[in-house]
This record gives structure tokens, C-alpha cells and sequence, in this order.
């Protein structure tokens, strides 16, 4: 569904400094796909679109940090 938690991602730096998350899309660091929303204070993904198992059931996400 849209909007729907999909994921939720962590990391943590050594030196404990803040990390931002993001997603690679067409080789660009980027919050939003056509298909998923990252936070990038939270690190949690959410669907933009509903999904059709029937019709694509994987779909791979890439991210940064």
C-alpha cells in the first residue's frame, strides 16, 4: 500500500558522528525512486505505489549512508 513500511535500515559511524540515509537511483544518491521513499534521518523505506505480486514480485533497493 501507499505509504506502507516496507524496511527499516541502520548504521552506525565509528566515530559517532550522525548518519543520513539515501538511495541510488540511475547512479544519483537520491530520497525518492518511482517505486520508494527513504527517511533519511530514519532510515525507514515506504512504498509510493501499491504493489502487484502478480505482476513483479522482486525489486531491489540500493542505498548509501
Amino acid at each position: 500500500y501507499i505509504g506502507m513500511e516496507v524496511t527499516e535500515v541502520s548504521a552506525r559511524d565509528p566515530d559517532k558522528d550522525s548518519v543520513t540515509y539515501g538511495l541510488i537511483y540511475n547512479g544519483e544518491e537520491v530520497t525518492k525512486t518511482p517505486d520508494f521513499e527513504i527517511n533519511p534521518l530514519t532510515g525507514i523505506i515506504t512504498a509510493l505505489k501499491t504493489f502487484d505480486r502478480e505482476t513483479k514480485d522482486t525489486y531491489t533497493v540500493s542505498g548509501h549512508v
